[in-house]
């Protein structure tokens, strides 16, 4: 029991040790993920919204009359839709974080109806606030010819003369940037939406959709891209259409995952190790332990330095190759090859490569562990069934030879013994 006391407290101090490499993987990620985030938006702008051109008031105190007269929102209702949006999109990595940058290619006609009962003049504006970083483009027609339009503290601004009844078509199209995630806001200052079209195209086939948006009316690969359309013909809804782009595995976070998953990994082992060690006699001392943790946590330590510098499966590959080195020679030298080849390498493969690279499929680092578990405790099983526990002694350490007999003063002096 003393020795079992033993190696658990060095699987504690191994696991104390993980947990403080984890923690600094988690502060070193999170530091550097919002500066690293600002620095990407800053080049390539936000998550992009984009909507429809939404019809606001006269500016200031300008005075109302017949002839300049300012429709309003209620008289200038959005009875069309039809949208054509695009996205190419491409990683970026800043520090230990990568961010799915994209641009995108928006092309949409917009059609209001004069419900008012005077003639007047519809002032239309486009949000730039949120829709991207530079605008490339940027065009308003209506019937075939541009439309002049001005900057008005971050939104575009245009002009259409209207009388009762009559409808008219505006195409705004351009083409600007983002990160993360790109949106389309139905009912901006509206609660309905009535002839809406919206057909998305992408270079990418991973399309995930939010929580909260509205899901695509029908959708389909095509080839190495994605294309969804929403149609409605009146919809009431307070939900948007959003789309967010594919995420690669940021290495920050990931061997942070790892690193804290390493006690788990370091128990199984420890656990497979000693049965078999004990089944097969063979004496290892806790300071043998101790050496078998500290090669385990080699491989993290060095995952998570490398993978600032090396791609992420270079990095877990240089590491891998690095603690097997260490525990495969260490034990080949304390226990012998067939031990080192037959127990050690096998188990550190198991639970040390394959248990960490489960972090790589989100959702099977769980199902990795149950069959890794109930997969040991059935080898452990057949292995140990025939063993007798209780006639099982520890290999007896080797006699030491008898103490040599004291000699004579005499002798002792460099004299020989005096005889009588």
């Amino acid at each position: 029991m003393t020795r079992l006391f033993q190696v658990g407290l060095v699987w504690v101090g191994c696991a104390v040790a993980w947990m403080i490499l984890g923690g600094t993987l988690e502060v070193r990620s999170e530091r550097t993920w919002g500066s690293a985030l600002a620095s990407v938006e800053h080049l390539w702008g936000p998550a992009a919204v984009h909507g429809p051109p939404q019809v606001v008031g006269p500016m200031g105190d300008m005075p109302v009359s017949s002839a300049n007269a300012r429709l309003s929102a209620a008289e200038l209702p959005l009875i069309g839709s039809d949208v054509q949006v695009h996205l190419d999109h491409e990683q970026r990595r800043r520090g230990l974080n990568w961010f799915p940058t994209y641009e995108v290619r928006f092309d949409g006609r917009f059609t209001h109806r004069h419900s008012g009962s005077e003639p007047g003049t519809a002032r239309f504006s486009v949000d730039l606030a949120r829709a991207g970083k530079g605008f490339d483009g940027f065009t308003v027609t209506r019937d075939g010819h541009e439309v002049p339009f001005r900057t008005e503290n971050g939104a575009v601004v245009f002009e259409a003369p209207l009388v009762p009844g009559q409808e008219v078509t505006h195409r705004v199209a351009f083409t600007t940037r983002g990160v993360e995630r790109w949106a389309y806001d139905l009912t901006p200052g509206t609660a309905a939406v009535e002839d809406f079209q919206l057909a998305l195209t992408t270079d990418f086939d991973e399309v995930d959709f939010p929580e909260g948006g509205l899901s695509p009316t029908e959708h389909e690969r095509t080839g190495e891209g994605w294309r969804g359309e929403w149609r409605f013909r009146h919809l009431l809804s307070g939900d948007d259409i959003a789309v967010e782009l594919p995420r690669l595995l940021n290495p920050g976070p990931l061997a942070a995952k790892i690193t804290f998953f390493g006690p788990v990994g370091l128990l199984f082992f420890f656990f497979v190790v000693a049965m078999m060690a004990r089944v097969r006699e063979i004496s290892l001392h806790p300071m043998h332990y101790f050496f078998l943790g500290t090669g385990f946590f080699a491989f993290h330590l060095l995952f998570a330095y490398l993978v600032d510098q090396l791609p992420l499966w270079a990095s877990f590959g240089a590491a891998a190759v690095v603690s097997l080195f260490l525990v495969g020679s260490y034990v080949r030298l304390v226990t012998g090859t067939r031990f080192a080849r037959g127990v050690v390498i096998p188990a550190q493969v198991l639970y040390l490569l394959l248990f960490s690279a489960s972090f790589f499929l989100e959702g099977m680092t769980g199902l990795t562990i149950t069959i890794g578990a109930i997969g040991t405790l059935y080898v452990m099983m057949q292995l140990s069934a025939r063993t007798s526990w209780e006639t099982l002694a520890p290999t007896p350490s080797p006699a030491r030879p008898p103490a040599p007999a004291p000699l004579p003063a005499g002798a002792a002096a460099g004299r020989a013994p005096e005889t009588f």
